[in-house]
């Protein structure tokens, strides 16, 4: 206790042993059987001097003798004071016997409702946030408030809607030229022109059937009459494709290259 009280209570208490043990008992008789080891952590101290207003309750046996519990009377009413408040701790009040004696120490009590006042345990709500450790270290809080700063900050300036860049979407190309040059040149390396006048005479009488809408079923002089009225070629150059078509079908026919000359430029005159 601070000086000051210990003045005006007129106390004054001394270190009496350095043993880690002794025992506790009250001066009353009746409590002579209910004394209390203190085993571990005791204190040494006692009262070396107390007022006449103070009655002993309490003393501690070791290499002295000495008053460790007492009843100080002030103004209306009365100061219990005990230099072993270990006593109270679940180390002793666990262990069988002891409860006796602290019993016995809190029966000098009146019979009414007893107020606690805890300096550790005081009536203040403790925050149990996660971030407790953090906001009770100033640098830490400074630090944080500081990220939660930059993250706003960075919320609000990127918080317009960026349009994603549109991939540029290339036409397909028309590689049609490509494919028939592809096949020409292969027909050409072939040198195959007999199958290349039948199929060039195929897409011919297809041609014919589709958009003309002639039979080419018999390739004969009515057939011959009626191309050239629906085109308007002249009847020899119409004769002359025909015969050329006429040998490209038939598969015992001998074909050369000027035949295959000739009778595209006559198909691409006739159906141009």
């Amino acid at each position: 206790m601070s000086e000051a009280i210990a003045d005006s209570l007129a106390l004054a208490t001394q270190t009496v042993t350095y043993e880690d043990s002794s025992v506790l008992f009250l001066t009353d008789t009746k409590f002579e059987n209910d004394s209390l080891n203190i085993d571990k952590f005791a204190s040494g101290t006692g009262f070396s001097l107390i007022g006449k207003k103070s009655e002993i309750l309490g003393s501690k046996e070791g290499e002295e003798e000495m008053a460790n519990f007492i009843k100080v009377n002030h103004g209306k009413g009365h100061l219990y004071l005990h230099l072993e408040p270990l006593i109270l701790t679940n180390y002793y009040l666990l262990k069988p016997g002891n409860e006796k004696y602290v019993q016995n120490v809190f029966s000098y009590l009146p019979d009414r409702e007893t107020i606690w006042f805890s300096g550790d345990n005081k009536n203040v709500a403790k925050s149990q946030s996660p971030l407790r450790f953090i906001l009770a270290n100033p640098g830490l809080r400074y630090a944080w408030w500081l990220l939660l700063g930059g993250l706003l900050f960075f919320i609000i300036f990127n918080a317009k809607r960026k349009q994603r860049i549109v991939p540029i979407i290339e036409p397909k190309k028309n590689k049609s030229v490509e494919f028939v040059k592809s096949i020409g040149n292969l027909y050409l390396q072939e040198g195959d022109f007999h199958d290349m006048m039948t199929k060039k005479a195929q897409y011919l009488l297809h041609r014919v059937r589709m958009d003309l809408l002639i039979d080419t079923k018999d390739l004969d002089e009515k057939f011959i009459h009626l191309l050239h009225l629906k085109t308007g070629k002249s009847v020899e150059k119409i004769t002359e494709a025909v015969d050329l078509i006429k040998k490209g079908q038939d598969p015992y026919a001998s074909v050369i290259q000027a035949d295959l000359i000739r009778m595209n430029k006559l198909l691409d005159e006739i159906l141009q």
